[in-house]
């Protein structure tokens, strides 16, 4: 069941005379089990730290600094991968997509800090580009301020920071995704030139 739900949903629906690819990309589910398990491990170990710490008498371990930093080792070893663990549930069995490709435009929600909603006459062009030594969607878009204006305080100024003349404005990161990079990278070019040509397809009519 959960498979069927995390599958990509691709339709298909008429824009302005053209064909406009719908797609809903998942996280990939097997990388998600594989860091829940990690969390659970590490959960386990935090506690055996936590208990070895509480259980030590003073002379086993020389002195009293020893013994409290076992315990607070293990504590916020515990809280961490606990935590760790609560994140990795929800984003495994209750999170959004990473991103919806749609006829208005693309939703990024790949991360804390995504852009959000961008529409198709925001962008100016889509491209391949490197986001920390990874592959990303880079976006160029027409108005790069009025985007931003959309944006949290927290997103402005993680965009500000990354900011690279070299660059794209805005990379989606779709590593975990479970498509092809290259199938969506070649998915959200076609709907843009689609998105276009609908467009000046309009343009002409009522001229």
């Amino acid at each position: 069941m959960v498979d069927n739900v995390r599958k990509i949903i691709m339709s298909f629906f008429a824009v302005g005379g053209s064909k406009v690819i719908e797609v809903v990309i998942k996280e990939k589910r097997k990388k998600g089990l594989f860091f829940l398990a990690l969390d659970f491990i590490m959960m386990i170990l935090s506690n055996y730290i936590l208990k070895a710490g509480l259980d030590m008498k003073l002379f086993e371990i020389g002195d009293y600094n020893g013994k409290l930093g076992y315990i607070i080792t293990g504590l916020l070893c515990l809280a961490f991968s606990s935590a760790c663990f609560v994140f990795h549930i929800k984003k495994n069995f209750f999170s959004k997509p990473l991103l919806q490709i749609g006829r208005e435009g693309i939703m990024d929600m790949t991360g804390a800090n995504c852009v959000g909603f961008i529409a198709w006459d925001e962008i100016k062009e889509i491209s391949a580009t490197n986001y920390f030594g990874k592959n990303a969607i880079g976006i160029t878009v027409y108005d790069l301020e009025k985007l931003m204006a959309r944006m949290s305080s927290m997103q402005r100024e993680v965009m500000e920071a990354s900011l690279n003349p070299n660059n794209p404005p805005i990379s989606i990161s779709i590593n975990t995704a479970s498509m092809d990079f290259y199938e969506v990278l070649s998915i959200l070019r076609e709907n843009l030139e689609e998105y276009r040509s609908s467009q000046s397809a309009s343009r002409q009519k009522v001229k």
